[in-house]
Parts: structure tokens; sequence; C-alpha cells
């Protein structure tokens, strides 16, 4: 979109019952921003993301996710960094 920046990524995390997930948040910013913003932004969303899954289970992380409680959180510090429109987590699937 003209105007918006969009963060992608993937990442790969344990949680605290062991399990891998790979993650994969979007990011839309409310309108351009500068490269040295973005990874910013990235870098702050793996570490909450970090955060959040090793302190949790798997069937935790789920229910947190499907209440929203989970983009909740990574929105509410990210706007401190930059004001986003969308924060979203696109794929979250368990790896075998």
């Amino acid at each position: 979109k003209p105007g918006k920046d969009k963060i992608d990524d993937s990442l790969i995390f344990k949680t605290k019952d062991d399990i891998t997930i790979k993650v994969k948040p979007l990011l839309i910013t409310k309108s351009k921003t500068k490269k040295s913003i973005l990874a910013l932004l990235r870098k702050k969303t793996r570490a909450v993301l970090k955060e959040n899954f090793e302190k949790q289970t798997f069937s935790a992380i789920i229910s947190s996710l499907i209440s929203y409680k989970l983009q909740k959180t990574l929105k509410d510090q990210l706007k401190k960094i930059y004001p986003l429109r969308t924060c979203e987590i696109r794929i979250l699937s368990r790896k075998l």
C-alpha cells in the first residue's frame, strides 16, 4: 500500500513445554517509515514474542492468539516505537 510500510518476518521459538513453533508476524505501519525504525520494530517484535513463548505452553499460546491477547500485547509494546495500523500473527504452526 502506498504511504505504509509492511514488516513480514518468520521466526522459530521453543515453548515452555519444549514444542518448536514457527511464527510469522505481520506489521503494517500507519505511514512511510525510515528503515532504522522498521529494523527497531522487527527487533522488538522478536524480543516480545520470544519472551512470551518461552514462558507459555503451546496450548496457552494458542488460546492467547485466539483471544487476541498476544496481538494486543505486541501492538502495545510496538506503538511506543512507531504507530501501527495492523499487528497480526499470520501463521503459527508447530514444527515436528
